[in-house]
């Protein structure tokens, strides 16, 4: 209440206003213009600007950097002097915000320090808010400024040095770039190890790193990232630290099972808090297709945006894996076809590394399974080279294919070779639904038991993490005969509310896909009739048309329907109320 009276005191002298929305008073406009102009006549304004920039700095070296920026924001002659002693420094800072700072800066003072930090504000991924989004012009930009800075001594030249070969990364030239970080990383190894150098170093590694990464050396990546982390921490530059945690969730460890990397990834990415925004749209595509939320596939595919990840290259192949898989679940694997097709229209033929080839073509794999091109599917995978199917699940995903095409016994030699997958992880259920699916369409009595084994399993692995993308990838058909058979076996309480999950996550999937749109009004009036007929020929008798004529409208609504019999068209009917 003091404090109250005393700002209504100061605002009702009529030198100061308030703005409620921004919750600041400032000198009022006509008092603030007249006295900046008094200043400007009177004091000394170099003197005023050494002694900002020394008060920014000892906020900055307390860790303050949120309010030792912001003072010298509207200077620019304090905030140039802060740029050029502080330049390492500028990765805190929000790109929008630090580039035109210092592409002011750069017109004002010559310092080389200047140009290289503008240069990293382009180039540099890390810095906070990039978007990983470099367009041609940009990158002509950078290497100009580098170009004029020639090779600086000390920090200022390693960091030159670093950004040189990002632009080889950014021109596809991944091992020229992964040889040049290393030489500059293994170079540096002895140099003194004060804080200020530490930052510098650790973005070296995250440099490393990151070109390994491009050039499908991930286990090579995944030790630079954690060097890189490591080194950040102890530096106290959390933010950097996060990016490289971040950036670990991708890439695979040496050495590490296929089944293990491939669970870590799941793990690592569903639920994350990321500080990259392409990481960030990666994470949220990722945990809407873990749980099969179709409301946030869909936000994910409007605002995950392939085209903007420039740096690392890798990830835009990351996340047209993940868009496909999206559009496979939303029914509009046609509209994933066709973007896949503008994106290699976009590479123009350019050779990829192998892990960039291998999502390409899983990517491209999801979509004609959607498609239900099978053949088409296992066409793409075959044509991969051997070290590439070690990064995916190769065998799974030509199992589903085969089961796509109606040959449950080719999918089940596809599996026979790696055998159950372990644990309760997300290729654990995958695999073990595949199997329920395939032993299921073999459809003799000893099969189906076999099928009810895998779909036990497939339910227990899942009631802890509950993974619900596993029993949607298949098709609509495929889950309501899941549904259907699961109901018949003897759950425990959490594998009862499993089935309960994938029932509601079916039903919003339909709503979602809005497949009942799709249904003619004559389709619809066979539907209302399906319900009370008991066969074939009665309800041709209740439509008056011939039971071949039925068999065809048939065809057509358990197509749109997702479902595969009768009983599961009534079933499907009913509870999306087109029968009673």
């Amino acid at each position: 209440e003091v404090v109250r009276a005393a700002l209504d005191n100061v605002l009702q002298s009529g030198f100061f206003v308030e703005d409620l929305e921004r919750d600041t008073i400032e000198l009022r406009p006509d008092l603030r213009v007249a006295f900046t102009a008094r200043m400007e006549r009177e004091v000394q304004i170099e003197q005023i600007d050494a002694d900002v920039t020394e008060l920014a700095t000892r906020l900055l070296s307390n860790g303050d950097a949120d309010d030792g920026w912001a003072i010298v924001a509207e200077l620019p002659g304090a905030r140039t002097r802060l740029l050029a002693r502080h330049w390492r420094l500028l990765g805190e800072v929000d790109v929008a915000r630090a580039r035109p700072w210092l592409e002011e800066a750069v017109n004002r003072d010559p310092d080389p320090a200047l140009r290289v930090a503008l240069a990293r504000t382009i180039l540099d991924v890390t810095s906070m808010d990039h978007t990983g989004s470099i367009s041609e012009t940009d990158r002509r930009q950078a290497e100009a400024l580098l170009d004029e800075v020639g090779s600086p001594e000390g920090d200022l030249g390693v960091v030159a040095a670093a950004l040189r070969g990002v632009l080889l990364r950014l021109d596809g030239r991944f091992d020229e770039a992964l040889a040049a970080h290393e030489t500059l990383a293994d170079s540096d190894r002895d140099a003194a190890a004060d804080p200020a150098h530490s930052i510098v170093r650790a973005g070296v590694l995250m440099q490393a790193a990151l070109s390994a990464f491009d050039a499908s050396r991930s286990d090579i990546a995944s030790e630079w990232f954690s060097a890189a982390a490591a080194l950040a921490h102890a530096a106290h530059d959390d933010r950097l630290a996060r990016f490289a945690h971040d950036m670990l969730l991708i890439a695979t460890p040496g050495g590490v099972p296929l089944p293990t990397s491939f669970q870590a990834r799941i793990d690592g990415l569903v639920g994350a808090q990321a500080v990259s925004p392409s990481m960030r749209g990666i994470v949220a595509i990722s945990s809407a297709l873990y749980v099969v939320d179709p409301r946030a596939l869909q936000e994910a595919l409007d605002t995950t945006e392939v085209s903007a990840i420039d740096d690392p290259h890798t990830l835009r192949f990351v996340t047209v894996v993940l868009r496909s898989m999206a559009h496979s679940l939303l029914g509009t694997s046609s509209l994933a076809l066709s973007r896949l097709e503008l994106f290699e229209q976009e590479l123009g033929g350019r050779d990829l590394a192998r892990n960039p080839q291998t999502l390409l073509a899983w990517a491209r794999a999801e979509a004609l399974l959607d498609a239900e091109s099978g053949e088409k599917a296992i066409a793409v995978l075959d044509d991969l080279p051997a070290a590439g199917t070690r990064t995916i699940p190769i065998d799974l995903l030509r199992a589903r294919a085969y089961l796509r095409d109606r040959e449950p016994a080719r999918a089940l030699a596809c599996l026979a070779a790696t055998g159950d997958a372990p644990g309760s992880g997300v290729l654990a259920v995958w695999s073990h639904v595949v199997l329920f699916l395939a032993y299921h369409d073999l459809g003799s009595e000893s099969s189906i038991d076999v099928a009810r084994s895998h779909l036990q399993a497939a339910i227990v692995a899942a009631s802890r993490a509950r993974p619900m993308l596993p029993f949607a990838m298949q098709g609509m058909g495929a889950l309501n005969t899941t549904i259907a058979q699961a109901s018949e076996l003897t759950l425990d309480a959490a594998g009862r509310r499993l089935v309960a999950d994938l029932e509601t996550m079916r039903d919003g999937l339909q709503r979602a896909t809005r497949s009942t749109d799709a249904l003619s009004d004559r389709e619809r009036a066979v539907v209302a009739e399906l319900v009370r007929a008991d066969s074939t020929k009665d309800l041709a008798a209740r439509l008056h048309v011939s039971p071949n004529t039925v068999k065809t409208q048939l065809r057509s609504i358990y197509r749109k329907l997702g479902v595969s019999s009768w009983a599961d068209a009534v079933s499907t009917a009913r509870r999306l109320g087109l029968a009673k």
